[in-house]
């Protein structure tokens, strides 16, 4: 079910953990942001809106951006929890842990995700920068389900953060059955982004 690289040093292609990347070094006022608003009000607006074409790699992905209540180092372990995905990001379904680095968190992982009557399974890999609280992802390049990712966390004082956050999918391979959210496929930076905020607000705000 799940594409199982040859080397998995191939994902060093896809790591941008690298500080003084473009990315990083890009002013904040010009990042777009996710308003602070209601999921489904968000989500009318994702629908009204025209989905861009798809970024077949980061360096094309927009950076979304938003803050969060909470400090910046317990956003980032809360994002980086592989195994509490399928609890926030609606499309998951499950995550398996395939290999993990020598600080517990998930060096490899194995997803299956929520199609409308399917699945569809695939392997991420993942590298971190704990200086940065910066993590990256993404599929073996030779995969027919190509998928990248970055997220940072940047502090906003001590209570608060600026999450930045990247994502490039290319499934222009398979002819997969649409997202069990409908508007993942023409919204999935947003749409993650969203999840992981409400995900914020609901579980972790209260530990501040």
């Amino acid at each position: 079910m799940y594409d199982r690289p040859e080397r998995a040093e191939k994902f060093d292609e896809l790591d941008t953990i690298d500080p003084t990347e473009e990315l990083v070094l890009a002013e904040l006022d010009d990042l777009q942001t996710v308003e602070d608003v209601p999921v489904e009000r968000h989500r009318s607006a994702l629908r009204a809106r025209a989905a861009p074409p798809p970024a077949r790699d980061l360096a094309s992905a927009e950076v979304l951006s938003t803050s969060l209540p909470i400090p910046a180092s317990r956003a980032y372990e809360a994002f980086c929890d592989a195994d509490a995905i399928p609890r926030w990001l609606a499309v998951v379904q499950s995550v398996r842990v395939l290999a993990r680095t020598d600080a517990g968190r998930a060096r490899r992982a194995a997803f299956v995700g929520r199609l409308q009557h399917g699945t569809i399974g695939y392997t991420l890999f993942y590298r971190y920068s704990e200086q940065d609280r910066a993590v990256s992802w993404g599929t073996d390049p030779g995969s027919q389900t190509l998928i990248a990712g970055r997220a940072q966390f940047v502090p906003l004082g001590e209570r608060a953060t600026l999450m930045q956050y990247q994502l490039a999918l290319d499934l222009s391979g398979d002819a997969l059955r649409p997202w069990a959210d409908p508007f993942f496929g023409g919204h999935a930076t947003s749409v993650v982004m969203n999840d992981f905020r409400e995900y914020v607000l609901r579980v972790h705000r209260h530990l501040t």
